[in-house]
């Protein structure tokens, strides 16, 4: 771990802002967000088929746009007369179980601490997410993590969007900023924005080499020196 992240200490020694993805990232929600997207459709006929096939095909967008595609494609079969209105019932339904799963499921080891050490030393921490934001706050606010970041940035607005927001309220330019994430779209976010990236293991970039699987020695291996 300190070899990757002590090559991103190269990039500046002057970082001062962190901006963490969310699910997979802080939280270890992957899996449980998968298992209610199965639950919301698990009684119907090829549900949960389908389901897996949308997941893990090209990038189609947040719940709202996945369930719309479900819907879209499995109404006539249904014989359900409106599909646009159920699948905005079936992404209010994995919602709601969505958001009583997060609330209490584990954190990725570490997180927590290093997120009030690193607002300690004061960096500028931020959260960019792609899951919708009205659906993002109150899991957020409800395990008490807001209050750590300056700013919550969230769905339908894109990453690079959010990333560019971030650097133009902290006046900051992109080679002192360090983006943290478990996806590719926070890879590739980090590369067109032209920031630096630290990967962790899991989610869509999977177990690359040098992945972060906690953040037990996080800070000590970044070796930045912060102004209060």
């Amino acid at each position: 771990m300190g070899k990757q992240l002590n090559k991103f200490v190269g990039l500046s020694n002057m970082i001062r802002c962190f901006v963490f993805d969310f699910d997979g990232t802080l939280i270890l929600s992957n899996e449980i967000k998968r298992n209610c997207y199965l639950t919301v459709v698990a009684d119907l006929p090829r549900g949960e088929e389908v389901i897996l096939e949308l997941l893990g095909g090209p990038p189609i967008g947040d719940r709202y746009a996945l369930f719309s595609a479900f819907a879209r494609r499995m109404a006539p079969i249904y014989g359900y007369p409106n599909p646009e209105d159920w699948g905005l019932s079936l992404a209010a339904d994995y919602s709601r179980r969505a958001q009583e799963a997060l609330l209490t499921c584990p954190e990725r080891p570490g997180a927590l601490a290093v997120l009030r050490a690193l607002a300690d030393a004061g960096a500028s921490l931020y959260l960019s997410s792609g899951t919708p934001l009205n659906s993002l706050l109150p899991i957020v606010q409800g395990r008490r993590m807001n209050e750590l970041f300056r700013g919550i940035y969230g769905g339908p607005i894109s990453k690079p969007e959010n990333l560019r927001a971030i650097l133009a309220a902290e006046t900051l330019n992109p080679a002192d900023v360090v983006v943290v994430g478990d996806g590719i779209d926070d890879r590739d976010c980090a590369t067109e924005i032209g920031c630096a990236f630290i990967a962790v293991s899991g989610g869509t970039l999977g177990f690359p080499p040098a992945a972060l699987n906690d953040y037990h020695g996080f800070l000590e291996n970044l070796d930045l020196e912060f102004s209060q």
